[in-house]
């Protein structure tokens, strides 16, 4: 017995074991059980376990943190993923309707609603369940993820060549591997414990002290340079993390064309156009990646829908008083669940890194970000509705020329606020990973610097 499980717990504590079983176990679910099966709902509770079993062994298991972050980000990811497709969607051959209109999509109605069963073979409910279990934005499907970018926002239908898609995507690869180098090599790993602290993490609570504490800690106080720094830091954050994704999640398509697994119809552009991101909503819907967008929005409309029992936007008439309130509780919620959802999610991806559960802040910086587009909201909408701004439904219909040069006035400004909001959230989720950047070797993203190699 005790040689048994020798053997078997290296297998349970190996990430890699969790990844395949994860996506086998999707795969199989639903190609071959009824989407009500009770063997859906017993199985979740034991892959939640084992993943919280798996989180303090990610770092032994992987030679660097960037590679822990990665492998981990999936697995918890997968946790998710299981919730919407299998649990909450009930997706299978028989209910996953790739034609289903928009409309019916925005009504309210049950997404898993079956459809009438026909006979499939083995072969084809094995290859659904597999294109499920790795499918994360369902392109050109009526499930697709909201804002998934083009290749050409002046022509959504384009789709280029096979030839033109490889050669656009190593170009692609090779600019994000430069970038991601040169940014990796302006650090000062050295640097990073004093610079990163966790007592840099609060700025309100800080100010709040500095400005109406007579006696209080001169160490609470904030410098200009620690505020330059807090925001530049969050820039080269996002800046960072766009192009390590972009070589991640790009190196996977060009593989899966280049191997003829995938097409480029398939293989849509990772992230959205940089003009999006004058506001924090646009930052976050447009913008970013939509990966993970289907399986937080479906685990935030089960709380706030069938958990809360909120209305949905689209029973809820548009009016005044009560029924306004009940529209913007119903909204913000959903939205702050999002945003909780995913802070949850990085949490879990800090305690793979070996960050302790209450040293990491990832839950509190994501629901600030919820927080910075609920702000934005009622800064827009008085703005817009109340003193009737540029725009607004007041405004001339023609769209006067004083309307339309006020327009880069405002995405200026909207830029502004971007920057200023992601300075005062990011520190919360990144600065206890990069605090503990020593710049050892297994502190390393890339596998060879270019920088390096040429510098000596």
């Amino acid at each position: 017995m005790n040689w048994t499980m020798a053997a078997i717990s290296p297998l349970f504590s190996n990430p890699f074991v969790f990844f395949f079983t994860q996506r086998t176990t999707i795969a199989l679910l639903a190609a071959f059980t009824h989407p009500t099966s009770h063997l859906r709902s017993l199985i979740f509770p034991i892959l939640i376990a084992w993943n919280i079993y798996l989180l303090p062994h990610y770092k032994d298991y992987l030679p660097t943190r960037f590679s822990t972050v990665v492998v981990c980000y999936e697995n918890v990811g997968q946790i998710l993923s299981y919730a919407e497709k299998i649990l909450l969607r009930q997706w299978s051959p028989d209910t996953f309707d790739p034609a289903r209109t928009t409309a019916e999509s925005s009504s309210g109605e049950h997404e898993s609603k079956p459809k009438p069963p026909h006979p499939q073979s083995t072969w084809t409910r094995l290859r659904f369940g597999t294109w499920l279990a790795f499918s994360t934005r369902y392109i050109n499907t009526a499930h697709q993820a909201p804002k998934t970018p083009p290749y050409s926002t002046h022509n959504p239908t384009y789709i280029p060549t096979r030839a033109s898609f490889l050669a656009r995507k190593l170009l692609i690869l090779a600019i994000s591997y430069l970038i991601t180098d040169i940014l990796v090599q302006q650090g000062q790993p050295e640097l990073n414990a004093v610079h990163f602290a966790d007592a840099q993490i609060p700025l309100f609570t800080r100010l709040f002290t500095r400005l109406f504490t007579p006696n209080h800690d001169p160490h609470d106080s904030i410098s200009a340079k620690e505020l330059l720094l807090r925001v530049i830091s969050s820039l080269a954050f996002w800046s960072g993390g766009y192009f390590v994704i972009q070589l991640i999640y790009g190196t996977l398509q060009l593989l899966t064309v280049a191997l003829g697994l995938s097409s480029p119809a398939q293989e849509r552009p990772i992230m959205g156009s940089i003009t999006e991101v004058y506001t924090m909503r646009g930052f976050w819907g447009s913008f970013w990646h939509q990966m993970i967008r289907c399986r937080l929005t479906a685990v935030a409309d089960w709380v706030t829908y069938d958990v809360l029992r909120l209305p949905r936007s689209g029973a809820v008439p548009r009016g005044r008083g009560e029924v306004t309130y009940v529209r913007l509780v119903a909204r913000y919620t959903h939205l702050m669940c999002v945003f909780g959802l995913s802070g949850l999610m990085h949490h879990c991806i800090d305690a793979g890194l070996g960050i302790g559960w209450r040293d990491s802040q990832a839950t509190q910086g994501f629901l600030l970000m919820g927080v910075g587009i609920v702000m934005e909201d009622a800064v827009q909408w008085v703005w817009f509705e109340v003193l009737g701004g540029e725009n607004s439904r007041s405004a001339n219909r023609d769209r006067s020329q004083r309307s339309r040069k006020g327009t880069w006035v405002t995405r200026a400004v909207g830029y502004f606020w971007v920057a200023l909001w992601l300075s005062v959230a990011t520190p919360y989720y990144a600065y206890p990973a990069m605090s503990r950047n020593t710049g050892s070797e297994r502190d390393r993203v890339l596998p060879f610097s270019l920088i390096r190699y040429f510098r000596s």
